[in-house]
């Protein structure tokens, strides 16, 4: 059976951190088939063994193509139907996948889904910024900002 969901991650020497990700995939995911692909970006600390992971596929890079191009390597061995790009250090919640792919699945409307972030203390991290305005934009793309 091919995977509703392809979970991609960039791996760049963080083994505890995408261990413990994966590892709470279970409770956020439920029983929606799924895969996970990691591209590791020439890590000096290869990418751990992960117990009873048949879903997992490493793509190993000689050299660190950065983290855009590792993701799209990802996407292009993709089978899901929906890809939901990771970085290592997530921790999903219960159900939390689950209730992504619940809404994008069953509303038409919705295109792009994201979820809300927490940090450790369970405080709502911003993860959006403000629609640009021309003075903002003037700032970021003239040569003051390269001061």
């Amino acid at each position: 059976m091919n995977p509703h969901i392809t979970i991609i991650y960039v791996y760049f020497n963080t083994p505890r951190e995408i261990l413990d990700s994966i590892n709470s995939l279970d409770l956020a995911i439920e029983k929606i088939p799924y895969e996970v692909i990691i591209v590791d970006n020439a890590s000096d600390k290869g990418v751990p063994k992960f117990k009873k992971r048949s879903e997992v596929k490493i793509i190993r890079n000689k050299q660190n193509f950065g983290y855009g191009k590792a993701m799209n390597q990802g996407a292009k061995v993709a089978r899901g139907e929906y890809l939901l790009l990771m970085n290592p250090d997530t921790i999903f919640q219960k159900y939390a996948i689950l209730e992504l792919f619940n809404r994008i699945r069953n509303d038409s409307s919705v295109g792009v889904i994201g979820p809300q972030q927490l940090d450790k203390s369970k405080k709502v991290i911003q993860s959006y910024n403000s629609i640009p305005l021309l003075p903002d934009a003037l700032f970021v793309f003239s040569f003051i900002n390269k001061i």
